[in-house]
This record gives structure tokens, C-alpha cells and sequence, in this order.
């Protein structure tokens, strides 16, 4: 089975500013990819412990919201 996980940082549990968190110079901006980062690591953990052995990650937040060193 093929999955695609289509992410923007404005849709994580946990961001709540978008001044502070989702521009790269806000107050909270790394810490709100550390956020996004994390539900990504636990839906694809959960994809893959149900079998699902194509998983495709696109980040769709303008600058960035994923940190790849994480995945």
C-alpha cells in the first residue's frame, strides 16, 4: 500500500501562533518543526506497523517545517 502524508506546519497540535511559529524567525519557529517533525515520526511509525511499505512525506509549509534529521 502506498500512503502520502501531506504536512503544513499551521495544522500541528500544539501551534497556536502564527507570528511566533510558523516564520522561521519567530519566537517559537524551531520548536514548532520539532512539533510537526514528531506527528510525522508517529504516523509513519503507526503506517508501518500496520504494514504500509511506501510512504511518501511532502512538507508543505513554505520554509520549511520539518527537521529531516529527525525523521
Amino acid at each position: 500500500m502506498k500512503v502520502l502524508i501531506m504536512t503544513d506546519l499551521e495544522g500541528v497540535s500544539g501551534v497556536v501562533s502564527f507570528v511566533d511559529q510558523a516564520y522561521p524567525d519567530g519566537k517559537y519557529y524551531e520548536q514548532a518543526k520539532k512539533l510537526l517533525t514528531a506527528e510525522v515520526n508517529a504516523a509513519v511509525k503507526g503506517l508501518v506497523e500496520e504494514g504500509v511499505d511506501d510512504i511518501l512525506v511532502i512538507d508543505g509549509h513554505g520554509p520549511g517545517g520539518i527537521v529531516f534529521e529527525e525523521l
